[in-house]
């Protein structure tokens, strides 16, 4: 039985952790992921702040290929839509300490942002390699660490087609703290409902285990975050083209 089918953990979004009041549930979902492994497609994966916006800004004047995210310095203006529907889950998401809002309405924001990066995938050339920021590992793995939760939708996101590589940037949230600061942090990215050092880095150290939890079926190389900005962008560009080689 996989950690995903045993006890799973509802953080209260409102106290502080560790020492939340949390929430046990037995999580009996039966997830059948999909087998299917797209070649040439890579995942860039990691916390928040740890760098993979400008890795793809490095690694679109480095490689040819398709690079998939929703930034909002990756969309164009036929994917607007996307940069509205995130404005208003945050907006939302920051409301839930003064009304009480649905968790199955809050998720319904981010379907159709988890399904432009599928698509996008779906969408590629044979043959041609993709690069994509997050894919919907990042969102499922936040969205379990703050309590929505709908497994029959986070099923189907899971059948998704497989990356043949997650590159994982890891880095200390401490590092990430000292990058960041209280005045840029969104409430998808910190517990608690103001930002804090602690509810950051504490939010940071578990999604960075949510994150290895999610991808343990799919290769990962990891690759440290904490060094000059130039010698990470090499560490990816080296790994991608080594494996896209093989």
């Amino acid at each position: 039985m996989s950690d995903r089918q045993q006890t799973e953990v509802k953080w209260d979004l409102h106290r502080p952790h560790p020492g939340m009041v949390f929430h046990e549930t037995l999580v009996g979902e039966q997830e059948t992921r999909s087998p299917a492994v797209v070649s040439n497609f890579f995942v860039l994966l990691g916390p928040d702040y740890v760098g993979k916006t400008s890795a793809m800004k490095g690694l679109m004047q480095r490689l040819e290929g398709k690079f998939v995210s929703h930034d909002d310095v990756f969309l164009g203006d036929d994917a607007s839509l996307i940069c509205c529907l995130k404005r208003e889950f945050l907006r939302r998401l920051d409301m839930r300490s003064t009304f009480r809002l649905s968790e199955k309405f809050l998720l319904s924001l981010l379907q159709p942002i988890v399904a432009y990066l599928r698509e996008q995938v779906m969408a590629a050339e044979a043959g041609e390699r993709i690069i994509v920021d997050g894919y919907y590992y990042k969102i499922l793995s936040k969205c379990r660490l703050l309590g929505l939760v709908d497994d029959e939708l986070f099923a189907s996101w899971r059948r998704f087609p497989r990356p043949a590589l997650v590159i994982y940037l890891d880095t200390n949230p401490e590092t990430t703290w000292q990058r960041v600061g209280t005045d840029r942090l969104n409430p998808f990215e910190h517990y608690g409902s103001e930002p804090t050092r602690d509810g950051f880095r504490m939010f940071q150290r578990d999604l960075a285990n949510a994150l290895l939890r999610e991808v343990d079926d799919v290769p990962v190389c990891r690759v440290a975050a904490d060094c000059e900005p130039r010698c990470v962008l090499d560490e990816i560009e080296i790994t991608i083209r080594e494996w896209s080689a093989r």
